[in-house]
């Protein structure tokens, strides 16, 4: 309760001193060899102020979802024995004090610094589901879940690109160095292997939408 009324305040007051407010979506994918095809992705949503030209701090809310290497193991007569899956996922609020190193209003793209603290409820869960030698249409199944909060500073670099003449719209193409560790729920669940997506890289897209410009 205390750091949500934090993250509130720390809203507030940027409202108090924004300029110009947009909002803004986007997609991302990390990549990490532990990970179904190598990769783990995001999605998220915030609100960009405009404090000065050059800085523009965010808030944002966002998911992180990846389902890890399923195990299978086989009997010697090529039946399957048991399937074991493990998935994790993440639900982060973000605070990221975002620099341009020039006025993007006054060209059609421009360069920019994305620090980015993060405050994180990371989820992990376990499936393991066995042969029934007794009923094979109805295997065994054990599932286990555990749940931690997190936390994390990352940063991001890209470029900007306005794609309207008539409002404030534009597109971000961001390369992320992550350090939300996906792995912290599930390594209290299973303590021979340990998960860690800190250090990872990654792609993002962020899309903004904004008001008039005046001419």
């Amino acid at each position: 309760m205390k750091k949500t009324v934090v993250f509130l305040l720390i809203l507030f007051s940027i409202n108090l001193q924004a300029q110009q407010i947009r909002g803004f979506v986007g997609l991302g994918s990390y990549r990490d060899t532990d990970f179904n095809n190598s990769v783990f992705g995001s999605a998220n949503i915030g609100v960009e102020f405009k404090v000065v030209r050059v800085f523009r701090p965010e808030i944002e809310i966002g998911v992180m979802y990846g389902t890890l290497e399923t195990l299978t193991n086989y009997t010697p007569t090529g039946l399957v024995e048991s399937i074991f899956e493990r998935k994790t996922s993440a639900i982060n609020y973000s605070f990221s004090p975002k620099i341009y190193f020039a006025d993007p209003e006054d060209s059609d793209s421009s360069l920019f610094i994305r620090p980015r603290y993060t405050y994180s409820r990371v989820f992990g869960s376990t499936e393991l589901a066995k042969r029934n030698p007794s009923e094979l249409s109805k295997p065994i199944v054990e599932k286990k879940s555990a749940k931690t909060w997190d936390q994390s500073i990352d940063i991001g670099i890209g470029i900007s690109f306005n794609f309207s003449e008539k409002y404030y719209h534009s597109v971000d193409l961001i390369l992320y160095y992550n350090n939300i560790n996906l792995g912290d729920a599930l390594n209290t669940i299973e303590s021979k292997r340990n998960i860690n997506t800190n250090g990872t890289l990654g792609l993002g897209l962020l899309v903004y939408f904004g008001g008039k410009i005046n001419n």
